[in-house]
């Protein structure tokens, strides 16, 4: 699948195009400047990709808290509850240090759950804390990496091209920043790679981003929206605690958190 079929794959979407009124680096300034203050937010995500090796296409949705944390291993701090069935979900923790996992459902009047599970993430080498990462948009929400580091000429020197053009998205006037990346040789290169974020311009949020590459002759590519509860939640880095005590935790607020935001 080349990139102008990936497009239709995955944005069928109103989009009109409108003239550029804004340059990369400036829109990146801004951007930057919108989400420096963010310490923690809270939103609903929608996740499709199709993995190189892989001919299928999946879909998830989840609910995300997160806490922002720079000096973490993964940048941030996390609470996601991913639904896996017409009435089922998992609810995973992070705080740094350790990690937890549940599967809860509705059973009738009932919320039941099972395999609660909670570790040291060193006993596992991160694996756990590396299958949710895709939930928390590290590209959008860490500190340390984030896609805004390309306003610097340094980080734009594996850019091949870095474009903005205005369009709709959802309803929403946005600005679609394009950026293809140069061509590398060595085995674990990604090629063709295009990332495409789109930039809500009422406050230079980031509702959603895609990505292409391709590997070995494989194609991958990914399309993710966010859609914001909300960008000023307080939330405390204590909040994400993990709870070791099996006996401590009660999936009936899970629930009735995801269902508030009908998930």
């Amino acid at each position: 699948m080349k990139y102008s079929q990936f497009i239709f794959v995955g944005l069928l979407l109103p989009l009109s195009v409108i003239a550029q009124s804004i340059s990369p680096t400036q829109l990146l300034k801004k951007v930057e400047d919108a989400m420096k203050d963010m310490t923690s937010v809270v939103y609903k995500i929608d996740y499709t990709e199709k993995h190189f090796t892989s001919t299928d296409t999946l879909s998830s949705v989840a609910l995300c808290s997160l806490y922002i944390e720079p000096k973490d291993y993964i940048g941030v701090y996390y609470i996601i509850d991913e639904k896996v069935s017409d009435n089922g979900y998992t609810h995973t923790k992070y705080d740094g240090e350790y990690t937890s996992f549940i599967y809860y459902e509705k059973d009738g009047v009932k919320i039941t759950s099972e395999n609660y599970e909670s570790e040291s993430v060193k006993n596992d080498n991160y694996a756990r804390v590396n299958s949710r990462k895709k939930f928390a948009c590290l590209d959008v929400f860490d500190k340390k990496k984030p896609f805004t580091r390309y306003k610097s000429f340094f980080n734009r020197l594996f850019v091949k091209d870095l474009n903005v053009r205005e369009s709709w998205l959802f309803n929403e006037l946005v600005y679609e920043l394009t950026i293809k990346h140069k061509n590398r040789k060595g085995e674990d290169y990604i090629n063709d790679r295009v990332e495409i974020y789109y930039i809500r311009k009422s406050d230079y949020l980031p509702i959603a981003y895609s990505f292409y590459g391709e590997f070995e002759g494989m194609s991958g590519y990914e399309f993710v929206t966010i859609e914001y509860i909300s960008t000023t939640p307080q939330l405390s880095a204590d909040e994400f605690k993990v709870e070791m005590n099996n006996e401590k935790v009660i999936t009936e607020t899970y629930y009735q958190n995801v269902q508030k935001h009908q998930l």
